[in-house]
């Protein structure tokens, strides 16, 4: 069976040593035909996405097993497997781990099985050969295989002195001075040319050492502006203090400004000389017949305004439209349109919406509220009256309501002759609220007590009619009136 599946299977072996610790394997695993051998007419295709287990044992010089893993894998798309050596599972051996293997000059030999049933539990052996590549990085760790003088080329320093072997690697420039005064080179010297020597920084904030070397620290120099700003500061303010402010200012002494001109009108300020040869000059050039609107007084004659006026806050007047057979009076009165004619508005905010009307008190419709009654002593004769929404087919009552006159009623009378004993009955129309429902058994009146009616349904009561009940073939009737 070893032959056959050797037959099968062709690997294609790279071991070398990673960052991670083991060995690369790379191999090209083939679909195994059970009892066929592969020709030229009959190749084994690839076995592709396939799980499957390796085993990979090391079997020192005496047979024994040094070390023995199992990895778990799928073959990709190709038929490839790529696994690392090291990486699997631990099944058997003396050393204790993979990195525990000893890589010494004895030759090994490396065992690799193959199972098909992906469950790990039996394996084919395919190979079992000597394995002379020995990892570098394992076989470097071991001091013990280097003795005598390594040669340069084998890694070594060809020499057996310090000196040989410093001139050998053309160390020979090197010495054992101390970091302090080791040299530096020139690149380094240039670089350090172009910074600022620490011993120029200056913490002094006053600045007075007057120094083109020294450069200040963020402290000192917010030390010097901030003191010379509260300078400043305390010197700006109190020359302001000495200043009297645009906004009310308050003068002392005597202060003296220019006086305009004669006739000035204009917002410069005058002063005591202007107003006086003002006042003088009005005086000569002006009667002294004028009213005193700072006293009481008795005005006699005609005064003719040619505006309305307003006098304690309320307008006398035609109204904003100035026409002549309009009058106003009150706070805001006016008429509501240009083209108002015939018409009176009293009041605080009366508008006058129509010509020909007489508006008394505001309507609502300002800042003013409606006024809601007017009151007079008198009798009050009029053509007719009216109100806004009224309509021919209404009447005006005495209390100020609009009616539509009385209610037209309409008699109604229900009958039911019983064919089973009931006690709740349906009236056809809702009775009036006005309306006394009349209740007839047989053609006899019951007690109103005797029943109850909720809109159209009415019930009968037994027990406030001697204990009557009602039964099959009585003769109910139900008296009463709506309105329409």
């Amino acid at each position: 069976m070893k032959k056959i599946i050797l037959l099968f299977i062709f690997f294609l072996c790279a071991k070398s040593f990673a960052q991670t610790n083991g060995i690369t394997y790379q191999a090209l695993i083939l679909n195994p035909t059970e009892g066929k051998a592969a020709t030229i007419t009959n190749t084994n295709s690839p076995l592709v996405s396939k799980d499957i287990c390796m085993l990979f044992k090391f079997v020192d010089e005496f047979s024994n097993i040094e070390y023995q893993e199992v990895i778990k894998t799928k073959t990709d798309p190709y038929g490839m497997v790529n696994l690392i050596i090291g990486t699997g599972t631990q099944t058997a051996g003396y050393a204790t781990s993979f990195e525990k293997i000893s890589w010494n000059s004895v030759e090994k030999n490396l065992v690799i099985g193959i199972s098909f049933s992906g469950d790990c539990s039996s394996f084919i052996e395919i190979s079992n050969q000597p394995f002379s590549s020995v990892p570098f990085a394992y076989s470097s760790t071991n001091a013990l295989n280097v003795t005598g003088v390594v040669a340069l080329e084998n890694g070594g320093t060809n020499a057996i002195t310090v000196l040989g072997a410093k001139t050998n690697l053309g160390l020979e420039n090197v010495d054992n001075t101390t970091d302090l005064n080791k040299p530096i080179s020139d690149a380094s010297k240039l670089a350090l040319n172009l910074k600022e020597d620490a011993i120029n920084k200056s913490t002094d904030g006053s600045f007075t050492s007057n120094s083109d070397v020294k450069f200040p620290t963020e402290k000192a120099t917010k030390t010097y502006v901030d003191v010379n700003i509260a300078t400043s500061n305390s010197i700006t303010q109190t020359l302001l203090d000495s200043k009297a402010p645009l906004e009310s200012p308050t003068f002392t002494g005597t202060p003296f400004a220019p006086t305009p001109a004669a006739g000035t009108a204009t917002t410069q300020i005058a002063t005591t000389n202007f107003v006086t040869s003002a006042i003088a000059d009005m005086s000569e050039n002006t009667s002294t017949n004028f009213v005193d609107l700072t006293t009481n007084q008795i005005i006699a004659g005609t005064k003719i305004f040619t505006s309305d006026a307003t006098i304690n806050g309320v307008t006398v007047g035609r109204g904003k439209f100035n026409e002549n057979s309009n009058a106003v009076i009150g706070n805001g009165a006016d008429v509501s349109s240009d083209g108002i004619t015939n018409s009176v508005a009293i009041g605080a905010n009366a508008i006058v919406t129509a010509s020909n009307t007489i508006q008394l008190g505001s309507d609502g419709s300002g800042s003013y509220t409606a006024v809601t009654n007017v009151n007079t002593s008198a009798v009050i004769t009029a053509t007719g009256y009216k109100t806004p929404s009224g309509t021919a087919s209404q009447y005006l009552m005495a209390n100020g309501s609009v009616s539509t006159g009385a209610d037209v009623v309409m008699e109604i009378a229900d009958e039911f002759n019983l064919t089973e004993s009931v006690e709740t009955f349906s009236l056809s129309q809702t009775p009036s609220p006005n309306s006394k429902v009349k209740m007839y058994v047989n053609g006899i009146r019951i007690s109103n007590s005797a029943y109850s009616w909720i809109g159209t349904t009415l019930t009968y009561i037994p027990s406030n009619n001697g204990s009557y009940s009602l039964s099959a073939n009585d003769r109910i009737q139900f008296d009463y009136f709506i309105n329409e």
